[in-house]
């Protein structure tokens, strides 16, 4: 059983009922997901006693459809904006979306520090705006989450700490000029990204990816 199995069912044009369960998922890659929708067609296919034109008309509609499926896990920031645009997503869905990744991956990995408590209302924010077709709110980062080095300074909830216990809590006195730029752009600050303890400032010898606060990260095979 996949997640967010949907069922594809034709009928009332075609002279027989054809139903076939396609998986779904917004973890699987796209690659996989048209592999295993062409090898769920194609098996059930076999089990028809012949083919006719009307049947490989079916198949090929079936297949182009799968060659158009979203994807959030290999979207690009346009593939995205799309998405939004055609109500196919949504930046609450969006962000869900991650913090279920970072939940799964994180233990692992050790690349995320902490999340920011008001993803989730940033994201609320920037749906509010595309549905009202604020200005800017359906080009570039608008309602993107984006996943900020722990180096770079944000006046909100989260702590900034280049990844050491001893600046943890420390209040700055303003964004800085990047993150400005973000929130301008409409962006969702998403987060805090682990790094090694104050950029590898504090010793020669330090391993590469630590921070006392974030463990020792590492690099997902691809």
């Amino acid at each position: 059983m996949f997640h967010g199995q949907e069922m594809i069912t034709a009928r009332r044009f075609i002279p027989f009922r054809f139903t076939v369960h396609i998986p779904c998922s917004y973890q699987e890659p796209k690659g996989m997901y048209k592999l295993r929708l062409s090898v769920a067609i194609f098996h059930h296919y076999l089990d028809m006693a012949a083919f006719t034109p009307l049947k490989f008309s079916l198949l090929f509609v079936l297949l182009v459809i799968a060659s158009n499926a979203f994807s959030i896990k290999e979207a690009s920031i346009d593939d995205l904006q799309l998405a939004f645009k055609q109500n196919k997503l949504t930046s609450r869905k969006l962000v869900k979306f991650y913090i279920k990744e970072v939940d799964r991956l994180n233990p692992v990995l050790k690349g995320v520090l902490e999340l920011n408590p008001d993803a989730l209302l940033q994201a609320n924010q920037a749906d509010y705006e595309r549905r009202i077709k604020a200005p800017g709110s359906s080009v570039g980062l608008h309602g993107i989450p984006i996943l900020l080095k722990d180096l770079i300074a944000t006046k909100d909830k989260m702590n900034n700490t280049a990844g050491t216990f001893a600046l943890l809590g420390s209040v700055v006195p303003r964004d800085a000029g990047v993150v400005m730029k973000l929130r301008k752009a409409g962006a969702i600050i998403f987060g805090k990204a682990s790094m090694t303890e104050w950029a590898a400032f504090r010793s020669l010898t330090l391993p590469n990816g630590f921070s006392p606060r974030g463990g020792q990260g590492k690099a997902r095979s691809l």
